[in-house]
């Protein structure tokens, strides 16, 4: 079991953000423009962290243009995403270890844990890969990135663009724009460790629990297809059966045809095919679920229609 105690700074970070949130919604104007711009600087968030910190820094699922790194590095500091080798370093552990004693996520524990505790912990889970990664050849390639390691250097676009916001739309923009699609970003994060490991159905059957949730993918830019993801994770196309939405994989298309990317790994890549042991159940859930409503639905109309009939046709007779 690796180190796993609460990290007051990690606590005190999250804590504040969420009250911040909280008491910043009972207290500010609200604008209906705030329906618009709200949902639009969340999703902005989280494909940053879905593009840059998930499967371009940890999994290398294509290149990226230098100076549009800057911009996703930009953003995802802005979203508080944290340090980025960090990050890394524990999420290919994860994959490492997943659904096992020693997994940073904690997939094996309960909701609270999984959701929220680990985020908190102030863990040593991926320190043996944080070492390879900082020698590896995404840091000579991006050597910005040790910088950002400081974590003032990493606050710094998040301050910058809370006075930008204050000086020109004042208090009530900062808690709608910035802090509340933060906020729901670190949620459709945690989501899926805490949920996509108990919830969900299976289309590839490998070593671990992760399951595919589509309710997740749709809310959080595809990224709750966790199974499909896990059984093939180099591979930038995680929603890959049909009726699997995965807005991160559209926007890759978009950022490949104007050449901000590269050599995008769209098929099954060599690893897949060590890791995947078997098919499962191929198809999206909810298609699966909505069939069944509708032919239980017509089955039960039709049984209350013919014992109505049943009923006058006795009572005629």
């Amino acid at each position: 079991m690796t180190n796993r105690s609460l990290d007051p700074k990690k606590i005190f970070l999250i804590s504040f953000v969420h009250i911040i949130t909280i008491v910043g919604l009972l207290i500010s104007d609200f604008s209906i423009w705030y329906l618009l711009t709200t949902p639009i600087v969340y999703l902005v968030l989280s494909l940053s962290f879905s593009l840059y910190f998930h499967r371009f820094l940890s999994h290398r699922s294509f290149e990226m243009n230098k100076v549009f790194s800057y911009v996703l590095l930009f953003l995802t500091s802005i979203r508080l995403s944290g340090n980025p080798i960090d990050w890394v370093s524990k999420h290919r552990f994860h994959h490492a270890s997943s659904d096992k004693n020693e997994d940073p996520y904690e997939t094996k524990e309960g909701f609270i844990e999984s959701h929220l505790y680990w985020h908190m912990r102030n863990s040593t889970a991926g320190d043996d890969l944080r070492k390879k990664l900082l020698s590896s050849d995404i840091l000579l390639k991006y050597p910005h990135l040790v910088f950002f390691e400081n974590p003032l250097v990493r606050c710094m676009p998040h301050i910058f663009l809370l006075a930008i916001v204050f000086f020109f739309s004042g208090f009530s923009s900062i808690i709608w724009n910035i802090y509340l699609p933060i906020v729901l970003s670190w949620h459709g994060e945690w989501f899926v460790n805490s949920l996509c490991h108990k919830f969900g159905y299976v289309t590839n059957k490998i070593k671990d629990n992760s399951k595919n949730l589509w309710i997740l993918s749709v809310l959080f830019v595809g990224e709750g297809w966790h199974n499909n993801h896990h059984a093939d994770p180099r591979r930038a196309l995680h929603g890959t059966g049909f009726g699997e939405f995965d807005l991160t994989a559209y926007t890759l298309k978009g950022l490949e045809g104007a050449k901000l990317i590269s050599k995008v790994k769209w098929n099954m890549t060599e690893e897949s095919v060590v890791k995947i042991t078997a098919s499962g159940e191929d198809r999206p859930v909810f298609l699966q679920t909505f069939c069944e409503f509708v032919t239980e639905l017509y089955e039960n109309t039709k049984r209350i229609f013919e014992t109505v009939a049943s009923k006058i046709k006795s009572l005629c007779s």
